[in-house]
């Protein structure tokens, strides 16, 4: 965690920057936990409202429930991915990078949770790390189309067309395969960038 901190710059403005997301929700009942009730069903049930705020469009709110599920039961994986994804909608790039530093120490095989901590480091300026945690991303999930996108976009901002243009095909292709339009245009813009004389 000290290392991220440590290395973590100011925003770096990129076009077409994607951090996925994915809302993690079950059925539950929305209401405030009792003091006496058990901590984890308590950070449960506020993790549902957390979520149930996104749902409508209240950051603020989910951001503060996410935060007290968390502080209730500091092992609620999706909580932290949650929060993470809610502070870098909201603009908080260090919060989010350290909320999704916090998933992937808990849940350290999940490629998206990666993705999103590189994506976080990336649009930080902190390319080294970005790099490092992008790659980590695709080995634990090959098919990570924003894994390989956001990794295209690092090896851009090193100058490194020779590694950018593979990871922004792959990712094109992995986008054309999820139908997602949006990133596959996104992908062949720097693709386009990439193969036009400067």
């Amino acid at each position: 965690m000290q290392r991220i901190m440590k290395h973590f710059f100011g925003r770096v403005p990129l076009l077409g920057l994607i951090i996925g997301g994915i809302v993690f929700s079950a059925t539950a009942t929305i209401g405030q936990p009792s003091p006496q009730s058990n901590p984890k069903q308590a950070a449960q049930t506020l993790f549902q409202e957390g979520v149930s705020l996104i749902r409508q469009q209240q950051l603020d709110g989910a951001i503060v429930r996410f935060q007290q599920a968390i502080a209730l039961d500091p092992t609620i994986v999706p909580a932290h991915y949650n929060l993470g994804l809610a502070l870098r909608q909201k603009g908080d790039i260090q919060g989010a990078a350290t909320a999704f530093y916090r998933t992937i120490q808990a849940k350290p095989d999940w490629g998206l949770a990666y993705a999103n901590l590189g994506a976080a480091l990336l649009e930080g300026g902190n390319l080294p790390q970005a790099q490092e945690y992008l790659e980590r991303a695709i080995v634990l999930d090959p098919q990570s189309a924003i894994g390989h996108y956001n990794l295209g976009l690092v090896y851009h901002q090193q100058r490194n067309p020779r590694q950018a243009r593979p990871a922004l095909q792959t990712a094109q292709q992995l986008y054309d395969r999820q139908n997602n339009r949006t990133g596959a245009a996104l992908a062949q813009k720097w693709l386009d960038r990439l193969n036009s004389p400067t």
